[in-house]
């Protein structure tokens, strides 16, 4: 049953992702009552498909524990650090920090 559903919206999904997009700017009102939500939903929808880790998985991640920490690395410290020092170069901008 899952899988039809799934394979239905996939089906939809050109159509569902603009027209989610008009529903939000249209909705802008609600949209921010409710924007303190998105952190958790965001969080759960991680812990969510990280569940879906079988034990093969773990398996792997246990036996080559490198692979993971080298890609939280370069995701988290080398990409913005990358684009933090392309910034001038690309818009001829200054990072100014604060207000």
């Amino acid at each position: 049953m899952l899988e039809q559903i799934n394979s239905r919206l996939q089906k939809l999904m050109p159509v569902l992702t603009p027209l989610s997009l008009v529903i939000g700017v249209f909705l802008e009102e609600v949209g921010s009552q409710v924007m303190f939500l998105v952190p958790w939903i965001f969080a759960f929808m991680t812990l969510a498909s990280s569940l879906s880790l079988n034990l093969q998985g773990l398996k792997s991640f246990i036996k080559y524990p490198w692979v993971i920490l080298a890609s939280i690395a370069f995701l988290h410290i080398l990409m913005p650090l990358w684009a933090y020092l392309e910034l001038p170069v690309l818009y001829g901008l200054v990072y100014v920090k604060g207000i």
